[in-house]
């Protein structure tokens, strides 16, 4: 498993056949390859949108690993967590799993923010996930502790 370094197959195949289930978060760039075949491992994958301009899109977008995350997506054992910080993030998002044919079923979309003051700042993505079927998340580590790193 290329995918898996310093020790960390190891630590999930041991976790999974002691009974536990284990998830891993990833911003979906490399595929986990080899994973097929551990039911009890789930993975978050949260790829970025151009409202991460750290990155470029190829650098953000990898189409061999999303749609290797995307076979797990239709067995139950993957999700994209996508961070929404406007409106024209969901056009760009639609437009990548539309392109990619992602499972738009895993889809659960979570607004960026750092005060918990914002977050009714973002009714319109609540009524965008009612009105699409969409799951939305929110932040609680902002709304109980704010930005404050480290709890």
């Amino acid at each position: 498993m290329l995918w898996w370094h310093n020790g960390l197959s190891e630590l999930v195949e041991a976790l999974g056949n002691a009974g536990y289930s284990v998830e891993i978060e990833t911003n979906g760039t490399v595929a986990p390859e080899g994973s097929m075949g551990m039911p009890f491992l789930r993975f978050n994958v949260s790829f970025k949108l151009s409202n991460n301009v750290a990155n470029k899109f190829e650098e953000r977008i990898r189409p061999d690993a999303l749609r290797y995350f995307n076979d797990l997506a239709k067995m139950g054992r993957a999700v994209w967590k996508i961070v929404i910080t406007g409106r024209k993030d969901l056009d760009e998002l639609i437009q990548i799993m539309d392109s990619l044919g992602l499972e738009k079923s895993a889809l659960v979309l979570m607004p960026e923010m750092t005060d918990a003051s914002k977050l009714r700042e973002y009714s319109w993505l609540a009524e965008w996930c009612i009105e699409n079927g969409v799951r939305l998340i929110s932040r609680l580590h902002i709304e109980l502790w704010g930005n404050e790193r480290g709890r």
